[in-house]
């Protein structure tokens, strides 16, 4: 997780066992996160924008 502050916590369990599983969430050292924030913002901005598409009819027999 990367915080609007730019820390960075990891989590130590998979999101589905939280609460069911022993779980941490551990603050890695500076290098990690810079790593950590240097991988995310670069698949950020090289993500391609979603936008709201119309919806269409499909037409009869299609439902």
């Amino acid at each position: 997780m990367i915080a609007e502050d730019g820390t960075v916590r990891l989590l130590g369990s998979s999101l589905t066992g939280v609460g069911r599983h022993q779980t941490a969430i551990v603050t890695p050292d500076a290098e990690i996160m810079r790593a950590y924030r240097t991988r995310y913002q670069n698949l950020w901005n090289s993500a391609e924008r979603v936008e709201p598409q119309p919806v269409r009819d499909a037409g009869p027999g299609t439902g």
